[in-house]
């Protein structure tokens, strides 16, 4: 089962170290103990759902280990600590090691990544970027031993603005602009106007040298000035270039964005087809989930094996 934790720094100066009965870190020392406490009493659950043993206290002792041994790296750095995000961190992780409930994709290293901040101000002596405080949401590292901070991230346009592209990312998290998908020729992004987000429910529309932030479109609107511009649960229909709903049973031929979450295009029929549930959405029987595996919780995830429960590793 593979956790993948990239922590920023361990405070060598914690002291005190405590778990509440709930498993939640007091300070930096406890984090290993009871990260290992809550993910592989997860980990426990759905193995013994699926007739798999865990050994708890094995479990519970190498996965404390092997996360002592990647924090230590960082003794002695310049950088504080914060408890809720640490408990928000292993929540996180035995969340996405036995789904507790219906849950939407997420970064499961997100808060993991805010468990520690750095304390060095741009332009002071550092040894690693994990010292260096970030500002404004911009990107920070340590070159040459010294603290900088990344490029601006891009600002998002307002509607009725100039706009250079969409992004189908969260405004929020502006450091890089993930392009929507687009289904025909739309005019090339241009990197010297800000985006419109669709998160924000707009889209950039119109020809090329006079697009602008609008709403994104409904269904039977036009989306002739952008494929990127339709409503979620419709899609721009590269024939008509009009939002057409989205269908887990009509025709889709190449256009896969014609299916539904809830089905898939089979190339062969010309046809979306349901196939289940995805990981994450709720379900009464494995039969219910795409992956075969229908949790505790009446949760779709992908199963666990045999190998996974005998041996729970950091990787």
């Amino acid at each position: 089962m593979g956790y993948v934790l990239a922590l920023g720094a361990l405070v060598s100066s914690a002291c005190g170290a405590s778990t509440e009965d709930t498993g939640k870190p007091s300070d930096a020392q406890a984090f290993p103990a009871a990260f290992a406490k809550r993910v592989c009493a997860s980990v426990a659950r759905c193995c013994a759902h699926q007739s798999y043993d865990v050994d708890l206290a094995q479990c519970e002792k190498g996965l404390e280990a092997d996360l002592a041994r990647e924090l230590a790296e960082y003794d002695g750095l310049r950088v504080s600590f914060d408890p809720a995000a640490a408990e928000a961190c292993i929540a996180d992780y035995a969340n996405a090691a036995c789904l507790e409930g219906p849950t939407e994709g997420y970064n499961v290293k997100r808060n993991c990544n805010l468990m520690f901040r750095g304390l060095v101000e741009p332009g002071g002596d550092c040894r690693k970027t994990d010292e260096c405080r970030v500002e404004g949401g911009r990107s920070a590292q340590c070159a040459d031993d010294v603290c900088a901070l990344g490029s601006e991230p891009p600002a998002g346009a307002e509607e009725g603005a100039a706009c250079g592209g969409t992004c189908k990312n969260e405004r929020s998290d502006r450091s890089a602009c993930v392009s929507a998908s687009a289904l025909f020729e739309d005019p090339a992004p241009d990197p010297s106007l800000p985006p419109c987000f669709t998160s924000d429910g707009l889209h950039c529309s119109g020809s090329a040298g006079a697009r602008t932030c609008q709403p994104l479109v409904a269904e039977g609107g036009s989306c002739a000035g952008s494929s990127q511009g339709c409503k979620p649960g419709t899609f721009c229909d590269p024939e008509t270039r009009v939002c057409e709903a989205q269908t887990d049973s009509g025709q889709c031929d190449s256009e896969r964005d014609a299916c539904a979450s809830s089905s898939v295009c089979d190339l062969e029929a010309g046809r979306c087809v349901v196939v289940g549930s995805s990981n994450g959405e709720g379900c009464d029987e494995n039969g219910d989930c795409r992956s075969g595996y229908c949790n505790p919780s009446s949760v779709c995830q992908e199963p666990l094996d045999a190998s996974s429960c005998s041996s729970v590793e950091l990787n």
